[in-house]
């Protein structure tokens, strides 16, 4: 992620993800051709948004994530959610610099749950952006880059990155 205090613009390249794309295997011994649709994966789609968001946030801006995923012995679960860890927390937390807001109500938290183009939401991620959205904030659910785009500009003066 790009650093918000220093210098945008200029070189900034981009690798360009596509969330779908053709992958071939090369002719096997058995002289037979395939392929099949990759898609990339949550983790794929999220670092590419959070490294995107490094360029067009407004500057003093911050993005969090909160590592609630993955598969844990039930004690470290049992711990951690006596550390606060509530289930269904949303991916990534962005808090905009109020300079940068341009949404009508006042400056209010973002998140955003990050999903693979055909991932499903859990019952327990649904529930809590409703909670979020019911005490005031924003939490919307996006598949790529496109749509955090979407979902941000009605909210957030994005820089062109």
């Amino acid at each position: 992620m790009a650093d918000t205090e220093g210098e945008r613009g200029g070189n900034l390249q981009f690798l360009q993800i596509a969330p779908m794309e053709k992958s071939r295997r090369r002719e096997g011994s058995t002289g037979r051709r395939w392929s099949r649709d990759v898609e990339m994966t949550e983790a794929e789609i999220q670092r590419s948004i959070v490294e995107w968001l490094g360029y067009v946030l407004p500057r003093g801006s911050l993005v969090h994530h909160s590592p609630n995923e993955g598969r844990h012995k039930v004690q470290w679960r049992v711990a951690q959610k006596r550390l606060g860890v509530l289930a269904g927390w949303p991916d990534l937390e962005i808090f905009c610099h109020p300079a940068g807001w341009i949404g009508a109500g006042g400056w209010r938290p973002i998140f955003l749950e990050v999903k693979a183009p055909h991932g499903s939401v859990r019952q327990t991620q649904r529930d809590m952006i409703e909670r979020l959205r019911a005490v005031g904030c924003h939490a919307e659910i996006v598949r790529s880059i496109d749509e955090s785009r979407d979902v941000l500009a009605q909210w957030i003066r994005l820089s062109h990155g």
